[in-house]
Parts: structure tokens; sequence; C-alpha cells
């Protein structure tokens, strides 16, 4: 037997093992949990809201018949945080 075949068998089964066992990952993640498939959590201006501990920020765009309007609300622990911050 070809001394190199036994290591790239080994590689390629390491790999194979590695990628079956991160295909379920984010499938019990939280946040995908509180939101129904096929929407988004929504912030109080209706925006989407995104996570990360206790800091979120939500996103609201306006585009009707003006150039597109972004605007970003962030919060920490649920309550608004002021710019400066």
């Amino acid at each position: 037997m070809n001394p190199v075949l036994i290591p790239r068998l080994a590689v390629t089964l390491a790999t194979a093992l590695l990628l079956a066992a991160l295909s379920g990952c984010g499938r019990n993640d939280p946040v995908n949990e509180r939101v129904p498939e096929g929407d988004y959590e929504r912030g109080p201006h209706n925006g989407r809201l995104l996570r990360d501990g206790d800091f979120a920020l939500e996103m609201t765009i306006f585009e009707s018949g003006v150039p597109p309007q972004f605007r970003l609300y962030p919060y920490r622990d649920g309550q608004p945080l002021p710019p400066a911050q």
C-alpha cells in the first residue's frame, strides 16, 4: 500500500467528520427560537432588530420616492442609548 495514501485518507475522513458535526450548528440557537421562520425580530420603530448579548441595534429604511434614508437605534439592556455612546 502507498505510504502517502493512509495520511490522505485520514485527513479526508477527519474533514468529513468535522463537516458532518458542523452541519447541525445553529439549529438550537436561541435567537432562531424566538422568531418564527421566514420573519425576523422587530424593534419599537418596526425596523429589523439585531442582537449581540445585551446590545441591540434596530435598523430602519425609508425609500418611498427619495434616496434611501437609513436610521439606526442602539439599545443596551433594552434601553435606548444616547448617540454619544
